[in-house]
C-alpha cells in the first residue's frame, strides 16, 4: 500500500478495513473496503490529494449531503462521508458485477433490448433525482454498474459537489473534468454556469449512441477536440452507423443530443414511455420467432400475429405463470390470501431482491399448507409495481388495495429492516382486506443476509403457521416446503430466467441450466427449461427434461403441472392435451390472462363462439392485459372465423385505439376492412403501415399480401393485384442489407402475385443461404406444381414425407405443406386428408386457412369446406 493510502487506511481503521483497489478514475481511487460496524463490503472512494487541497471540505460534504438523500432502487447510495486525516471520502455499497464500460469493453456494442433496459433504467434514476432537485453532470458508462439485468446510477451529486465546493464550472479547473468530455453537453462544454437537468439528457443520448454504435458520437486526439465538436457539430445519425436500430429508439436518442437545451427532451420522464414502447414493441409482450424447422410457407404465417404458434403461446405462459400481471379488482374472500412484497427499509438498494424473494418464499411456504389460494407472489410483486406507478385518490393503503385487485381477503404485508452485523429483520402482519383490521403481527424474523437460504426457509414458515393457524386452530408448528431449492443461489438463477423470458429465451435457457447445475433437484427451474427449449426448437431436448419432470411431479405448483402438462401436448401437437391443461390453468389460478389464454386454444380448437364466450370474460384495458394486443388477434380471428367482420372491424378499432402505433392492430382491422369490401379503406392502412415500425409477428409486406389474400377469397380482384404489387413493391424498396432477412416473405409475395417463375429464383437463392431442407422444399413443390411440372411437384411431396421429423408437431407441419400441393395438382381427395392428418398433429384452425392461397382451390368441395366450418 503507498503512503497516502496507508496514511488514509490508518485514518479510517476504526471504521473501515480498507482492502484492495477496484479502480481509479479523474476525481477519486475506488478501494474495496469493510464496514467494521455492519460487516459488509463497501466501496470507499478517496478524492485525489490536489482536489482535497483546492476544496473546501465543508461545502463539499454539505452538497454532497443532497445527494446522500436520494433512494431509488437505480440510484447506487451514498452511505457515508467525510474528511478523515485530511482526505476527503465518500462510501457507497460494493455491487457485485461490472460497470457498463466494462461491458462495454468486452462487448464493444450492445444488442439493442439489452441497450434499451439499461438505458430505461438510467432515465428513471435521472428522473426521480431530477424531481429531487439533483442533476448528476457525470453520467457515462464508468457510472453505470450492472448487476443481474439492472443498472445503478453511482456518484450522484459528486460532480455538483465538487463544482460547488470550488466555485469552478470548466474542464480545467482544479484540474479534473467536471464531466467527461465525451458525455458533456454543449453548455458544460463552454462552461455555463446555468447547467440543468437538460445537461444529464444530452449526456443519456451520448451514453446510447456508444452502446448501440460502439462509438460516442463525437471522437478526437484531444478532450478540447471533442469538447468543439460538442458545440459545433452535428453527430452522424444513429441509423447511419447501426440501421437495425428501430425508428423511434433512435428518434429518442438524436433528440437527446440536440445543441440547444431547448430542443432536447425537457424531461427525462418523458423519455421512459418511449423506451418501454421498444422494450415490449407489441405493446407489451416481445414477439417471439417460430420454432425452428416448420415449412416455409407456414413458418412465414407464423410469424403473423394471427398465426400464433406454440413458441407465441409459450411467450403468454411464462407471463402468466413466471413474470404475472397484476389482475383486475375481484370480490374479496378469505378463502384467498396475498403476500404484498415487503418494503426495503434498510437504506441499501442492494437488498431490494429480498422483496421478491421473501415474497416467493412466503407465498409457497403458505401454499405448502393446502389449506386456502394463495396468489402467486410473482402477481403480487407486479400487481405492486403497478399500483405503486398509478397513485389512488383514495385513502386506502397500498397493501390494501393489492388485495382488492388481487381479490384476496386476508393479507401479509411488512417491511424489513437493518439489524445487528449483516441481517435484516422483517417485521410484518396478516390483516383483513375488507376491514382493514389488523388479526395478527407476526412474531418478527431477523435473518443472515450471508446465509439468505436458511432463513428464508425460517420466515416462510413463520408465516405460513401465522396465517394457517388464523384459518384452522387445530394447526399448529410450522409448515413444510414441497421440494424447494436448495441454495439461494439456485433460486436467484431461476428467478433471473424467468425474467429473461419472453424476450430472449436463450438466457433463460443458460440461467435456467445454471440453476439446475445448482440444485439438481429444483423442479420448477426445469419445467422453465423445457418451455424453453421448445421454443427455441430442441424438441429432443425439452422432451429429455420434460420427462425428468414428469418421473417426480411432487415438487410442482398446481400451476407448473398444468404448464407441464400443456407442454407436452405441444410437443404432440394434441390440441385436447393443451386444451385440458389450459382450462386447469384457469381453475387453479383464474386470471384473466390464463382466461384468454383458454380463449385462446378453444379457438385454434374449431370452437371460435365458444371462444368468444370465454373472452368477454376478458377486460383487455385491465392492469393485467393492458399492453397487450394479442389478446384483439384472439379476439378478431375468432369472429373471422364465425364470418361476423362487422364485429372484427369493430374489435379491430378497438385495438388500435389502445395500441395507436402498433403494426399488429392495424393488420388486424386492414383485414377486417378486405373482408367486407372496404378497398379504398383498406388500401389507406396499407399505406400507414410503412410508417408504423416492423415488428417479428408482421412487417408492412407481409400485411399488405394477407391483405391481398383476403380480397381475393372475396372476390376483389382488383383491389387484390393491387394490395400484391403494393407488397412486392415495399419488398423491392428494402435495402440490400434488409432485403437479406426478408426475401422468404419476398418470395411469398411473388407467389401471392401468381409470378411463380420469379417467386422459384428469389427461392432458390435464399434456400442456397439460409433455409432448412422442409423451408425450402414446401414452397418449392407448390412452385412446380403451379409451373405445370407435375412429376417434378409429386417428388417433393415425396420427400417431403420422407424426411425424419421430431417431435410429431413438426410432422404436422410437413403434412400442411403436402396438402397445399396436393390443392394445386387438383387432388382434393389427398388434399383434405393430409390437411385433416396436420391437424391432428399441431397444426390448428384460425383465418389464415381460410385465405391460403392453395387451398382456396379447394372451396366448394364439401370435405373440405365441413373441415373448417366452425364446430363451435
Amino acid at each position: 500500500m503507498r503512503d497516502g493510502e496507508s496514511q488514509f487506511a490508518a485514518a479510517l481503521a476504526d471504521r473501515y478495513a480498507i482492502g484492495r483497489e477496484l479502480g481509479a478514475g479523474g476525481m477519486a481511487t475506488v478501494y474495496l473496503a469493510e464496514d467494521l460496524k455492519h460487516h459488509r463490503q463497501v466501496a470507499v472512494k478517496v478524492l485525489r490529494p490536489d482536489i482535497t487541497a483546492s476544496l473546501g471540505a465543508q461545502r463539499f460534504l454539505r452538497e454532497i449531503e443532497i445527494a446522500a438523500r436520494l433512494q431509488h432502487p437505480h440510484i447506487l447510495p451514498l452511505l457515508d462521508s467525510g474528511e478523515a486525516d485530511g482526505f476527503l471520502f465518500y462510501v457507497m455499497p460494493y455491487v457485485e458485477g461490472e460497470s457498463l464500460r466494462d461491458k462495454l469493453t468486452r462487448e464493444h456494442e450492445l444488442p439493442v433490448a439489452d441497450a434499451v433496459r439499461i438505458l430505461h433504467d438510467i432515465v428513471d434514476a435521472l428522473s426521480y433525482a431530477h424531481q429531487h432537485g439533483v442533476v448528476h453532470r457525470d453520467v457515462k458508462p464508468e457510472n453505470v454498474l450492472l448487476s443481474g439485468r439492472h443498472a445503478m446510477v453511482a456518484d450522484f451529486g459528486i460532480a455538483k459537489a465538487v463544482s460547488d465546493a470550488t466555485g469552478a464550472h470548466s474542464l480545467t479547473t482544479v484540474g479534473v473534468a467536471l464531466g467527461t468530455p465525451a458525455y458533456m453537453s454543449p453548455e458544460q462544454a463552454t462552461a455555463d454556469v446555468s447547467v440543468d437537468a437538460r445537461a444529464d439528457i444530452y449526456a443519456v443520448g451520448a451514453v446510447a449512441f456508444e452502446i448501440l454504435t460502439g462509438r460516442p458520437p463525437f471522437e478526437g486526439q484531444t478532450p478540447q477536440a471533442v469538447l468543439a465538436a460538442h458545440v459545433t457539430r452535428a453527430p452522424v445519425p444513429l441509423t447511419a452507423l447501426r440501421p437495425q436500430v428501430p425508428a423511434n429508439l433512435a428518434t429518442l436518442v438524436m433528440r437527446c443530443l440536440e445543441k440547444r437545451p431547448a430542443d432536447r427532451w425537457q424531461k427525462a420522464e418523458e423519455m421512459l414511455p418511449v423506451l418501454e414502447g421498444v422494450l415490449t414493441p407489441s405493446g407489451g409482450m416481445t414477439p417471439v420467432a417460430p420454432p425452428t424447422g416448420v415449412g416455409s410457407r407456414n413458418a412465414s404465417k407464423r410469424r403473423l400475429i394471427a398465426a400464433s404458434s406454440v413458441a407465441v403461446t409459450f411467450a403468454l405462459l411464462i407471463g402468466a405463470l413466471f413474470v404475472f400481471r397484476a389482475r383486475r379488482a375481484v370480490e374479496p374472500t378469505n378463502l384467498r390470501v396475498v403476500v404484498v412484497p415487503p418494503d426495503n427499509r434498510t437504506g441499501n438498494a442492494a437488498l431490494d431482491h429480498l422483496e421478491v424473494t421473501s415474497g416467493y418464499w412466503m407465498s409457497r411456504a403458505i401454499g405448502s399448507t393446502n389449506m386456502l389460494e394463495v396468489v402467486p407472489a410473482a402477481t403480487a410483486h407486479q400487481l405492486k409495481s403497478a399500483l405503486e406507478a398509478k397513485p389512488s385518490s383514495e385513502v386506502v393503503g397500498l397493501p390494501r388495495r393489492v388485495a382488492i385487485e388481487s381479490g384476496a381477503g386476508l393479507v401479509v404485508s411488512g417491511a424489513y429492516l437493518p439489524a445487528a452485523g449483516d441481517s435484516v429483520r422483517f417485521e410484518l402482519q396478516l390483516t383483513d382486506a375488507r376491514s382493514d383490521r389488523l388479526l395478527i403481527s407476526i412474531n418478527p424474523v431477523t435473518i443472515s443476509t450471508t446465509n439468505l437460504m436458511t432463513g428464508l426457509v425460517v420466515l416462510g414458515s413463520r408465516v405460513a403457521a401465522a396465517v394457517a393457524q388464523r384459518v384452522d386452530h387445530k394447526v399448529h408448528g410450522q409448515a413444510k416446503f414441497s421440494a424447494p431449492p436448495s441454495s439461494y443461489d439456485a433460486y436467484r438463477s431461476f428467478a433471473d430466467a424467468s425474467q429473461a423470458a419472453p424476450a430472449d429465451f436463450r438466457e433463460t435457457e443458460r440461467l435456467a441450466r445454471k440453476s439446475l447445475a445448482l440444485d439438481s433437484s429444483f423442479q420448477s427451474a426445469r419445467v422453465m427449461l423445457s418451455l424453453a427449449l421448445l421454443n427455441l426448437g430442441k424438441y429432443a431436448e425439452s422432451d429429455s427434461i420434460l420427462h425428468i419432470v414428469e418421473a417426480d411431479p411432487s415438487g410442482l405448483s398446481p400451476a407448473e403441472r398444468a404448464v407441464t402438462e400443456w407442454t407436452r401436448g405441444a410437443l404432440a401437437g394434441d390440441h385436447a392435451t393443451m386444451y385440458r391443461s389450459a382450462k386447469r390453468m384457469v381453475e387453479v389460478e383464474p386470471s384473466m390472462t390464463m382466461l384468454w389464454i383458454l380463449g385462446f386454444e378453444t379457438a385454434r380448437d374449431n370452437r371460435p363462439r365458444e371462444a368468444l364466450e370465454i373472452m368477454e370474460r376478458v377486460d383487455p384495458r385491465s392492469i393485467q392485459m393492458d399492453g397487450n394486443p394479442m389478446f384483439w388477434e384472439s379476439k378478431t380471428d375468432a369472429q373471422h372465423m364465425i364470418v361476423r367482420h362487422d364485429l372484427e372491424l369493430t374489435s379491430a378499432r378497438a385495438a388500435r385505439r389502445q395500441y395507436p402505433a402498433n403494426l399488429c392492430t392495424l393488420y388486424y382491422e386492414a383485414v377486417a376492412l378486405a373482408a367486407l369490401k372496404r378497398t379504398s379503406e383498406a388500401e389507406q392502412l396499407l399505406h400507414l403501415s410503412a410508417d408504423l415500425q416492423p415488428l417479428p409477428c408482421v412487417t408492412p409486406g407481409v400485411l399488405a399480401r394477407e391483405v391481398a389474400l383476403e380480397m381475393r377469397v372475396h372476390g376483389d380482384s382488383t383491389g387484390a393485384r393491387r394490395a400484391i404489387a403494393w407488397a412486392v413493391h415495399w419488398y423491392e424498396l428494402l435495402p440490400r442489407s434488409q432485403q437479406l432477412a426478408q426475401r422468404r416473405d419476398y418470395a411469398e409475395a411473388l407467389y401471392a402475385a401468381e409470378r411463380w417463375s420469379d417467386a422459384g429464383r428469389v427461392l432458390n437463392d435464399v434456400c442456397r443461404e439460409t433455409l432448412s431442407t422442409l423451408d425450402c422444399l414446401g414452397l418449392s413443390g407448390a412452385i412446380a406444381a403451379r409451373l405445370g411440372e407435375r412429376a417434378k411437384a409429386k417428388q417433393i411431396a415425396e420427400q417431403i414425407a420422407s424426411l425424419p421429423y421430431y417431435p410429431p408437431r413438426q410432422e404436422g407441419d410437413a403434412l400442411l405443406l403436402r396438402s397445399y400441393i396436393a390443392a394445386v395438382l387438383g387432388e382434393k381427395e389427398l388434399a383434405v386428408a393430409l390437411l385433416r392428418q396436420s391437424m391432428g398433429k399441431g397444426i390448428y384452425y384460425s383465418s389464415i386457412l381460410h385465405r391460403q392461397a392453395d387451398l382456396q382451390l379447394l372451396r366448394g368441395y364439401a370435405a373440405f369446406d365441413e373441415l373448417l366450418r366452425p364446430k363451435g
